[in-house]
């Protein structure tokens, strides 16, 4: 293998993991509100790791409504977007 090829397969690595760590689009509503579980399955994660957003800091914003914790989709989007660092 050539420094060219080595080079080349490193990447096309690093654009297919950048590919896959791209932040879904919650909706086109940034004001949507989201549950936990909404959360959950847009960015497949578990619902301990957004508990563990929530109370990190600066955290995952939400609301409780009752006994129902919300998101605004915006918010959400934001969050993990600001969680990338290139």
């Amino acid at each position: 293998m050539t420094i060219e090829d080595f080079e080349e397969t490193i990447s096309k690595i690093v654009d297919k993991a950048l590919e896959k760590a791209t932040i879904p689009s919650s909706s086109t509503d940034p004001n949507q509100r989201l549950t936990v579980a909404e959360v959950c399955k847009l960015y497949n994660i578990s619902k301990p790791t957004v508990y563990d957003h929530m109370k990190s800091k600066p955290g995952l914003k939400y609301a409780k409504v009752g006994r129902k914790t919300l998101f605004r989709a915006g918010d959400v989007e934001e969050y993990f977007k600001s969680l990338i660092k290139l």
